[in-house]
């Protein structure tokens, strides 16, 4: 396996990792408490409650905003320049 597919393989478990089972794991749960609640009154657990609420969405947009940038930022293959060189990679542009 090519260092490029090592990378975009390790964004992807960290975008799913971090996006997809950690809001099942994390944040609905919080979602679903902080749902019940009336909003006249209030648990006095809430400021903790509304604190890991903001903890886990900050967790969540760090880990599906860090792997697509470092997509976007990527090089890319190393060996796809040399490829079109060749002839071997269809260059198509609109």
């Amino acid at each position: 396996m090519s260092s490029v597919n090592c990378r975009f393989l390790y964004l992807a478990v960290t975008y799913i990792g971090g996006v997809i089972i950690f809001t099942k794991q994390v944040n609905l749960p919080l979602n679903y408490y902080t749902e019940s609640s009336v909003p006249t009154s209030l648990s006095d657990d809430w400021m903790e409650t509304r604190n890991s609420w903001n903890d886990a969405n900050a967790i969540r947009g760090v880990t599906s905003f860090l792997p697509f940038l470092f997509c976007v930022l990527s090089p890319g293959d190393e060996n796809l320049q040399s490829k079109r060189d060749s002839g071997s990679v269809l260059n198509v542009s609109f």
